[in-house]
């Protein structure tokens, strides 16, 4: 792995790049993994991702589309409107974690990296989409403790694209430290760049 101790790097960008986390938030178990294939490697949601956030959709939309309307057709209204709102907030949960949980594909043979399953039209640099796999200049490995509802917290672990202007751009973030980092390190062997640990920047 091309992991850089940053207290001795003379790398101009390191100054530059913020080490808050690029991406509030975060599971605290495995969401994505990354594949090689070919001349691609990429990151996509993980079997346990989808089934979480399908644990959210699917009894949303039964709600939604089941029970409430039977229960407002059998004219009780207030147990209807109420499934109807909490069908709205899980459906619109699990939606939201599917979508979120991006997928991301590097793709030498184009020289390019894109969220989603294809590029996007206009150009091979669309702001926080795509963009040229030479203007990645680093991986960034850095953590932030989440607080859950009921008090207990939890680490989630960032990988982040960091660009040569010093902007990043945030491509995995969930609980497994050791997937995470794994990760990187294909990623860096993949691209040949560095990784950036946020425990070299606090000997700084």
């Amino acid at each position: 792995m091309f992991e850089t101790s940053l207290n001795s790097s003379s790398d101009p960008v390191a100054d530059k790049v913020s080490w808050e986390p690029a991406r509030g938030g975060g599971a605290n178990f495995r969401t994505q993994k990354l594949v090689r294939q070919g001349q691609q490697a990429v990151i996509s949601p993980s079997l346990g991702g989808k089934a979480f956030a399908l644990a959210f959709l699917l009894p949303g939309l039964g709600v939604l589309f089941g029970l409430a309307p039977w229960l407002l057709l059998k004219g009780e209204y207030f147990p209807g409107a109420f499934l109807v709102v909490w069908g709205l907030g899980f459906a619109g949960g699990g939606w939201l974690i599917l979508h979120t949980t991006t997928r991301t594909t590097f793709d030498k043979q184009r020289g390019m990296y894109f969220m989603g399953k294809a590029p996007q039209a206009g150009g091979s640099r669309v702001a926080g989409k795509q963009g040229l796999l030479m203007d990645i200049h680093a991986l960034q490995c850095l953590s932030e403790r989440i607080t859950g509802n009921k008090g207990g917290s939890y680490r989630s672990y960032e990988l982040n694209l960091v660009f040569h202007d010093g902007t990043r751009l945030n491509v995995m973030d969930h609980g497994a430290k050791m997937v995470v980092e794994l990760a990187a390190e294909e990623l860096s062997q993949f691209l040949n760049v560095p990784v950036w640990h946020a425990r070299d920047r606090a000997s700084v």
